[in-house]
């Protein structure tokens, strides 16, 4: 499963906004977002400012960090 790396504010702010998205732009119906949404929540890693994340692809590997 893919993981969303964001910032702690953003990680709090996403699900709101893509659910907002979601009912808008998508569907209205209630059982589909709300299970849209869960999953989005369960791929969200919410990473501290100044901390550093290695990143692995298919041959190598890497760091990112949000800074402050």
């Amino acid at each position: 499963m893919a993981e969303f790396l964001c910032s702690e504010p953003s990680a709090r702010l996403l699900p709101l906004v893509l659910e907002d998205a979601i009912r808008m732009g998508i569907t209205r119906r209630r059982r589909f977002v709300d299970r849209l949404v869960a999953r989005i929540e369960q791929q969200i890693v919410p990473l501290p400012y100044n901390a550093w994340r290695a990143l692995e692809a298919l041959d190598s590997t890497m760091e990112v960090t949000i800074p402050s």
